[in-house]
C-alpha cells in the first residue's frame, strides 16, 4: 500500500525502475517487466517505453521468436485488457514454443496485468517466478499489480506529456456536448453509458464522436481522445457526477 501510494505522485521516469524493483521483492518475483504503448498523433509515430530486468540473451531471443504474434493466447491477451496467472491457463498446442521459453529463462510462473488507460494508451505488467505464487496472495498480487502498473504508465505518459506540450490550435473547436461525450469516454465509458448519462441515444454519442475524429484528423476513438487530451481541448475528469451543458 505504501509503495503504491508513494508512485501516485508523478516524477521522474527514471524513478519507475527503482519502484518496479520494489514491487519485485514485494511480490517474490525474479523477473518483471512493465511496458506502455499508445500513438502520438501529432508526431504520427508510436509511443513505447519499457522497464524490465530480463537478460539481453532473453530479450533477444523474444524479439526473434516474436511469440506475441504466433501465440493465439498471447494476443488475445494483449487486446483484451484484465489480469491473470499464466499457471492457470490451459496448455494448448500453439504455445508450446511460448511455455518453452519461459520455462527455459525460469519463468514458470507469472502474474499478467494488460489494461487500457482513460487516454488510450495500453500498459502491460509481468512478473514473474520459477516457482509458484502464495494462493492466499492471489487476489491481493492481482489487484496490486493492476494498480502499481497503472500508477506507472501514468508517470511515463505525465512526463511525456509535460515535454511535449501542444497547445490549443486555432481553428479546432469543440462543441460542449462533444467535449462531455469525449470526457466520458476518456474515463472508460461506452457509447451506451455515455448516452445513458447524457439523456441521448447511444446513436447520438457516436455521432459526435465521429464529428470530433475528423475535426481533429484521426481515425478512431481512442486516438481523439489522446489528441484532444494533447491539445488542451477536454480536461480529465473524476468519477465525480458529471454536469453537462445540455445537447448541441
Amino acid at each position: 500500500a505504501a509503495l503504491c501510494i508513494d508512485i501516485e505522485q508523478p516524477r521522474s521516469r527514471y524513478d519507475i525502475k527503482e519502484w518496479v524493483e520494489k514491487a519485485q521483492i514485494l511480490f517474490g518475483a525474479s523477473h518483471y517487466l512493465l511496458g506502455v504503448r499508445g500513438y502520438m498523433v501529432m508526431q504520427r509515430k508510436p509511443l513505447e517505453f519499457h522497464v524490465t530486468n530480463w537478460p539481453a540473451v532473453c530479450q533477444l531471443e523474444y524479439d526473434k521468436l516474436g511469440l506475441v504474434h504466433r501465440d493465439p493466447f498471447l494476443k488475445r491477451a494483449r487486446n483484451n485488457f484484465g489480469s491473470f496467472f499464466w499457471s492457470d491457463v490451459p496448455p494448448d498446442e500453439h504455445r508450446e514454443e511460448t511455455i518453452s521459453f519461459m520455462r527455459r529463462h525460469g519463468m514458470n510462473h507469472a502474474l499478467v496485468s494488460t489494461f487500457v488507460l482513460p487516454n488510450g494508451y495500453i500498459g502491460i505488467c509481468v512478473f514473474a517466478s520459477a516457482e509458484p505464487f502464495a494462493m492466499e496472495h492471489r487476489a491481493a498480487f492481482l489487484t496490486a499489480g493492476t494498480l502499481l502498473c497503472g500508477s506507472l504508465t501514468r508517470v511515463v505518459i505525465h512526463n511525456f506529456m509535460v515535454d511535449n506540450p501542444i497547445q490549443p490550435q486555432v481553428g479546432v473547436k469543440l462543441t460542449d456536448t462533444e467535449k462531455d461525450c469525449l470526457e466520458l469516454v476518456a474515463m472508460g465509458k461506452t457509447a451506451k453509458e455515455v448516452g445513458r448519462e447524457m439523456g441521448i441515444t447511444d446513436h447520438t454519442v457516436r455521432y459526435h464522436l465521429n464529428r470530433v475524429a475528423g475535426k481533429l484528423d484521426v481515425e478512431t476513438r481512442k486516438q481523439a481522445v489522446a489528441e484532444a487530451m494533447r491539445r488542451n481541448l477536454i480536461r480529465q475528469r473524476t468519477h465525480e457526477a458529471p454536469k453537462f451543458s445540455g445537447a448541441q
